[in-house]
């Protein structure tokens, strides 16, 4: 459980409403967690600065209004009670992210922070397409088989960027790894920008694994929510542990109520390839100059050569 949602837990035994309290002392931010009236969960900062005008969200509500003593407030509540769960993560790595900011920019940096949750917040009218249910099984069974294993639950989970958008799926010590699926029996994989096959000085292996839609009869196949539990059973615990892996599949679009989390599909051969000089892949230095960036379609068949074990 966060601090966020302890000091929610807390106010709830309160009889008054609305009811704030600072998130702890040492914080540079004044942040408070809070219940208004109708115990709507709430995270508030107050600020000398102005905050900018926020942004529009469907799930979100970001309000601004300024104090009798001149003060502004900056206000965070969830739209629907669905959402609840992964609010609680948001406001909690808002106050994580700002430990270290100056009083004058908290504006600045929460509603930046927020912003780079857009798509958690329009979860409830979206959820994850059909290949980014594929996508994030391929990486939780990667994580589950081979980086927590080999790196220990918090390091490895730390190190499991494709949810924040990086280049690659997973940056470890000494490695990257660039996750893929694929339709069982198909060569054919999208690289989706310059950079995602580009090693940064880093060994870089590319790791697909054949996915065959299933039924929930079939006992080789597994979906999301399933495989989210197991991997959850699997850190025994560990609040640390837990509370990066909630982050992560928070900012990927996971949630267990959505329809892609109940997909059934059967985990099938998983290959691998240790993208080295010679590998075919477009990189940022290997493209005429004024290419922004590009996607392409690279056919495994043309890569046995590369295949490998992860060193």
């Amino acid at each position: 459980m966060t601090q966020v949602e302890e000091l929610w837990l807390a106010l709830a035994h309160q009889h008054d409403r609305p009811v704030f309290r600072r998130i702890n002392d040492i914080h540079p931010l004044d942040l408070y967690a809070g219940l208004d009236i109708g115990d709507e969960r709430v995270l508030m900062l107050v600020s000398y600065t102005e905050p900018a005008t926020p942004p529009d969200f469907e799930s979100l509500e970001v309000s601004r209004t300024i104090r009798s003593d001149g003060r502004w407030v900056l206000t965070l509540r969830v739209k629907s009670s669905e959402l609840t769960g992964p609010f609680s993560i948001l406001c909690s790595d808002v106050v994580d992210s700002t430990s270290t900011i100056k009083s004058a920019d908290g504006p600045a940096a929460v509603l930046a922070r927020v912003y780079r949750w857009k798509k958690l917040l329009q979860l409830d009218h979206t959820g994850l397409s059909d290949s980014e249910a594929r996508g994030l099984m391929g990486e939780l069974l990667l994580l589950q088989d081979f980086v927590i294993p080999r790196f220990g639950a918090v390091p490895a989970l730390r190190g499991w960027t494709g949810p924040s958008d990086a280049p690659q799926d997973f940056r470890l010590p000494g490695m990257a790894i660039e996750v893929k699926t694929c339709q069982t029996g198909s060569n054919k994989v999208a690289i989706s920008s310059l950079d995602q096959l580009e090693a940064a000085g880093n060994s870089l292996f590319l790791v697909v694994t054949g996915l065959a839609e299933s039924v929930e009869t079939d006992g080789s196949a597994l979906n999301l929510f399933s495989l989210v539990q197991r991997i959850k059973a699997g850190l025994g615990g560990d609040a640390n542990a837990l509370y990066e892996l909630e982050l992560r599949l928070t900012q990927a679009g996971f949630a267990e109520q959505d329809k892609a989390a109940m997909r059934y599909f059967r985990p099938e051969r998983t290959v691998v390839f240790k993208v080295s000089e010679g590998f075919p892949r477009l990189t940022r230095n290997s493209v005429s100059h004024g290419i922004m960036d590009a996607t392409y379609i690279l056919d495994l068949s043309l890569c046995r050569e590369f295949q490998s074990s992860i060193e």
